[in-house]
């Protein structure tokens, strides 16, 4: 994953990175490189919607550093940028920039109406679960030695997720939601087309990405990935026709500051 360290929110960690070389180490939580709940997500390769179970610090070791240098602003920025010719001034460009910078806001939009989905039905719906019989569970499939305080310091978002989990499998059963494998190869291709394109590499053949596309379903954790986010684009359709919606204009800040009360 890439952490860009202007974007850190953490300040100790941000200036524990100034100056990093490759092979040094750090403990991260991911919920501190970016304000964005996009960003977070890609650092740890998760969707964003199992940020919120996700409480631990994380090891990362530095692979490669690069610094970033001010360019002109021509075409041949333009173009590394959005593929040849779809930006022809510095106009287009800007407004290139303000499209795709609403696009990500539009995300991380959706990922609070999300949110705040799945805390109203666990509120709502108030699922119990065997708290006895799920702490020893954990001790005795965990592969490691857990000890009783980690177990009571952990087990609230875990069972959280879990409730979850449950809710979220039986919505898919009772509005018999599926996922095509056709469907998952099409996500995925769109994907690496964003990623592409992102890296300035234009239109890309379909054979070839199809090919990438198989590819990258060939690791079965990146397949499970993408199954779920596909299950979430479904679910949140299902959401937003099922629930009454008022939806509010907002500034910036004060979007930020939603945002960040949920993590």
């Amino acid at each position: 994953s890439v952490i860009i360290i202007k974007s850190v929110t953490d300040k100790k960690l941000q200036k524990e990175l100034v100056g990093a070389k490759k092979g040094d180490t750090f403990k991260v939580n991911p919920k501190s490189v970016s304000e964005h709940q996009t960003d977070q997500a890609e650092a740890l390769g998760v969707d964003v919607s199992q940020l919120k179970s996700i409480i631990s610090q994380f090891n990362y070791t530095v692979e490669k550093v690069n610094r970033v240098i001010p360019t002109e602003l021509n075409q041949e920025l333009f173009d590394k940028v959005f593929g040849p010719e779809t930006v022809k001034s510095e106009k287009e460009f800007r407004a290139k920039i303000a499209e795709e910078l609403n696009k990500g806001l539009l995300v991380d939009s959706e990922n609070k109406f999300i949110n705040d989905v799945q805390e109203e039905l666990l509120k709502s719906l108030n699922l119990k679960l065997p708290d006895a019989f799920l702490k020893k569970w954990i001790v005795a499939s965990n592969e490691k030695p857990i000890s009783s305080e980690q177990i009571e310091a952990e087990y609230d978002q875990y069972a959280k997720g879990l409730k979850w989990q449950l809710i979220k499998n039986k919505i898919i059963e009772l509005n018999d939601v599926k996922v095509a494998a056709e469907e998952v190869v099409d996500y995925t291709k769109g994907l690496l087309m964003q990623q592409m394109q992102g890296m300035g590499m234009g239109d890309i053949d379909d054979e070839r990405l199809s090919e990438t596309a198989n590819n990258v379903l060939q690791n079965q954790e990146e397949a499970r990935r993408i199954y779920e986010m596909l299950y979430d684009s479904k679910l949140k359709d299902i959401y937003k026709s099922t629930f009454k919606l008022k939806e509010k204009e907002i500034d910036y800040e004060n979007f930020v500051s939603l945002v960040n009360k949920q993590k």
